[in-house]
């Protein structure tokens, strides 16, 4: 029903392509990075709960099938979210090559929110760059207001910056006013904005 797409920055040959087929500005995104000379904020689980770290490349299709179930279960009420296969995960997995750690927050045997956060080598080699992406954060609703995403977020960064890098990178809907909040209370700042357009057909 509709034709969407996407445009780094705010202005430039995309945007007026987009505009000149008719679609329309309807979600922005920010890039926010870290890039402080001092590590980042502590921030702690709740007493009753424990992280589970595993290496991304080491995962069993069992494990990451647990991950996925939460990352649906975190991402359904988020905007233009789709569930994401298992398969497609496996072969990111299979295929991927740059040091990736999944970050489990646990309460005895069930999982309250994920993290999937990478040095990004390749990009640094080409770019001579020291830096890293959290790729997915996601909390379960009713484990939410506890404090859970921002340790996970604090442990992964730590994580990072122990391998080296010196700038922590990640995603996030403009108009999430409570995810802003949680990065911006680690020191993240926002660096760059983009736009999703869209054709209702």
């Amino acid at each position: 029903k509709h034709a969407k797409t996407g445009a780094f920055h705010t202005s430039g040959w995309k945007h007026d392509l987009a505009m000149e087929f008719g679609m329309k500005d309807v979600r922005h995104f920010y890039s926010m990075i870290y890039d402080q000379n001092t590590s980042p904020p502590e921030a702690h689980l709740p007493e009753e709960m424990i992280f589970d770290h595993e290496m991304f490349q080491d995962t069993n299709d069992e494990v990451l099938g647990q991950f996925i179930d939460v990352l649906n279960d975190s991402f359904a009420d988020h905007y233009g979210f789709s569930p994401e296969p298992v398969d497609k995960f496996i072969k990111f997995r299979d295929n991927r090559r740059e040091p990736m750690r999944i970050t489990f927050a646990k309460e005895g045997d069930d999982i309250a929110g994920i993290l999937l956060i990478e040095e990004s080598t390749r990009y640094n080699e080409e770019n001579g760059t020291k830096v890293g992406w959290a790729n997915i954060l996601g909390v379960r609703s009713q484990y939410r207001k506890r404090g859970i995403g921002r340790a996970l977020l604090s442990d992964g960064m730590k994580w990072i910056l122990d391998r080296g890098m010196d700038t922590v990178y990640l995603g996030v809907d403009a108009e999430n006013p409570k995810a802003l909040d949680l990065y911006k209370s680690l020191d993240f700042r926002v660096d760059k904005e983009s736009i999703t357009y869209q054709l209702d057909l």
